[in-house]
């Protein structure tokens, strides 16, 4: 259950920054950063399905996230980045002897604030090559205790994550003519909260990117996009001793389309997040397709 929710923030997170005129990731991070005194809005709809065994049962998953992240460039070089999603989640369990059971939650998730900064850069006639690094801070600003008729739900479920992470990752990108191969590393260190700490995690991502149109600019752009987005977890801890239906890892093959205006600074996009490696400790819901439609402003 966790694999699924925890990728779809950690890619809110990441897939947040670009300059106009350029093609982008939709899932993973890129080294490409806005210029100086530039905002970037993004929001979207993200979907996100699992099924599988539970410790009490079937069950299957249920969640939609709705991202807000702002970007500002504070230079060519440095921009700061702030993320807070809304989440709904839903799991609906059915027991072995009969019956089944429903729970849901919903509301604003724990905030993200970033700060990437570009420490390479080379630019030829039909090249651009950019590497960057990321650090940041996840605050608990989400709900962590939320109950319904049946007590306290699950961790996993909770809009928020009741704790403290830190952020670590860098990312590389080179473009060249229509192409472009973008690649990222993120670790997030978890901290412990009201006596349950999630486990850490790494998260990874490889992008290939094509310019369908136009073969030479001005004009709109339509690109496509074949990306692999991964993510390891450590097990969580429960008062000190690790659970052994938690953590594992999982991958995911995410083919999409995306339109820039030809004056770069409305971007349309979806993806498709197709699973094909769910190795999961114990007994835990798999994720299956989710779905990611995005919306970008540059101003």
């Amino acid at each position: 259950m966790k694999r699924a929710v925890l990728l779809a923030l950690l890619t809110t997170v990441l897939a947040t920054q670009a300059r106009p005129g350029r093609a982008m990731p939709i899932n993973s991070d890129l080294a490409l950063t806005v210029s100086e005194g530039q905002w970037m809005l993004r929001t979207g709809y993200r979907e996100i399905d699992g099924s599988g065994r539970a410790p009490a049962g079937r069950a299957d998953l249920h969640v939609f996230a709705v991202p807000a992240a702002v970007v500002y460039g504070l230079s060519s070089r440095d921009n700061i980045l702030v993320i807070l999603p809304y989440v709904t989640k839903e799991v609906t369990v059915r027991r072995p002897g009969g019956g089944q059971v429903r729970r849901s939650t919903r509301g604003i998730g724990d905030l993200n604030l970033l700060w990437k900064h570009r420490f390479y850069a080379f630019d030829a006639l039909q090249d651009v090559e950019r590497a960057t690094w990321l650090l940041g801070v996840k605050l608990p600003t989400g709900e962590a205790d939320v109950r319904d008729r049946l007590g306290r739900l699950p961790r996993p479920l909770q809009p928020g994550s009741g704790s403290v992470d830190g952020i670590v990752g860098a990312a590389y990108s080179h473009v060249h003519f229509r192409r472009g191969l973008h690649a990222d590393l993120a670790y997030r260190l978890t901290s412990e909260a009201g006596g349950f700490k999630f486990g850490d995690t790494l998260q990874y991502d490889v992008t290939w990117e094509y310019r369908i149109l136009p073969q030479e600019f001005p004009g709109a752009q339509v690109n496509a996009m074949l990306e692999l987005n991964g993510l390891y977890s450590a097990r969580n801890r429960m008062a000190g001793m690790r659970l052994k239906d938690s953590g594992g890892h999982v991958l995911f093959l995410s083919p999409g389309l995306q339109y820039i205006t030809p004056d770069g600074s409305n971007v349309i996009e979806a993806s498709v997040m197709v699973p094909i490696v769910r190795s999961l400790n114990g007994r835990q819901v798999d994720p299956d397709v989710n779905l990611f439609i995005s919306y970008r402003r540059f101003f």
